[in-house]
């Protein structure tokens, strides 16, 4: 039993990780020297998708118990006061 609620907490963390990586990707935070913008667009076209299919926003959402309309309106408010969206423990 262990082993599968570890492997279902791994899966979770992994989730959780795409969606820290696309919020970081839409506030400019860029790794291995991508395009801004062309980055930008992408985490955009993703965060912004009515998609439910697996590995969307709304899917991952869905997995973590969290709200991805009220993470979306976070998103755009903290980019309306020049804030980059930080996970809970600060990093």
């Amino acid at each position: 039993m262990n082993k599968v609620m570890g492997g279902i907490s791994c899966l979770k963390g992994l989730w959780a990780a795409v969606l820290k990586r696309a919020i970081d990707d839409y506030n400019g935070v860029i790794v291995n020297g991508d395009n801004p913008e062309t980055t930008k667009a992408k985490a955009r076209a993703w965060i912004f998708s009515a998609s439910e299919k697996t590995g969307s926003l709304n899917w991952i959402c869905g997995s973590l118990d969290m709200d991805s309309i009220k993470l979306r309106a976070q998103i755009l408010q903290n980019e309306k006061d020049g804030k980059i969206l930080r996970q809970r423990d600060g990093r």
